[in-house]
């Protein structure tokens, strides 16, 4: 009879969790009007950052995988044309963000 045992990154992933049950949430339970509002800025930020950060996670594994060497069918204009997309993507976004701030 075989014992199948869990992958050891399965077990730290199960340990993680079990340490962060312990966990409250006081950041996010503001207790006066301030606080409050530096939740939201805090939440707002997040939101931001993850708007850049999710994008760019994946598109830097896509241009891996598409531009790699064994790929002969790839050309460079795709890729010119695609950065051109996000940079105007990404400048409209600061954009209405900063004009949202001031």
């Amino acid at each position: 009879m075989r014992i199948l045992l869990p992958a050891p990154g399965a077990l730290a992933l199960g340990m993680s969790f079990l340490l962060l049950t312990g966990c409250k949430p006081v950041v996010l339970a503001p207790a006066g009007d301030i606080a409050e509002r530096q939740k939201d800025l805090l939440l707002a930020a997040t939101g931001l950052m993850l708007i850049v950060i999710i994008p760019v996670m994946c598109l830097t594994l896509w241009f891996a995988w598409k531009y790699r060497a064994a790929n002969k069918q790839s050309t460079l204009d795709d890729l010119v044309m695609l950065l051109h997309v996000l940079h105007c993507a990404f400048y409209n976004i600061g954009t209405l963000h900063y004009s949202n701030t001031t």
